[in-house]
């Protein structure tokens, strides 16, 4: 109930984070996940520099495909995770749906900063 609740404020616009998810997770996919976790609301950041933060550029197949079956889709933001090309690269979702919530992030940004001014 409570996760419906954060999901419903998320699309309203009132929302940047979650607080409440499970995480069933294997050793890795925490490890990639919560760095995901990191990336700031209304930004971007590459499959290649969340591996190179985890030190594990060697392995960059696997860190994709981590990101890519995100079981916790939106709640853990992983539409947040790019190709260098600024291109989506995969959303369990689809791809069209990822970018919707770019631009709705995107979109909410830029309305708070205008209200600031």
């Amino acid at each position: 109930k409570a996760i419906k609740q954060e999901l419903w404020e998320y699309f309203e616009k009132k929302r940047t984070h979650f607080s409440i998810f499970p995480l069933a997770l294997s050793p890795i996919e925490k490890k990639v996940l919560s760095k995901v976790l990191t990336i700031p609301y209304g930004t971007t950041t590459t499959y290649k520099k969340i591996a190179e933060e985890l030190g594990n550029t060697h392995n960059i197949k696997e860190i994709i495909r981590v990101i890519e079956n995100n079981p916790y889709l939106i709640l853990i933001p992983c539409h947040r995770v790019i190709v260098d090309n600024k291109n989506a690269l995969y959303y369990q979702a689809g791809v069209k749906i990822k970018e919707e919530l770019l631009k709705l992030e995107q979109d909410n940004c830029v309305n708070k900063k205008s209200m600031l001014n």
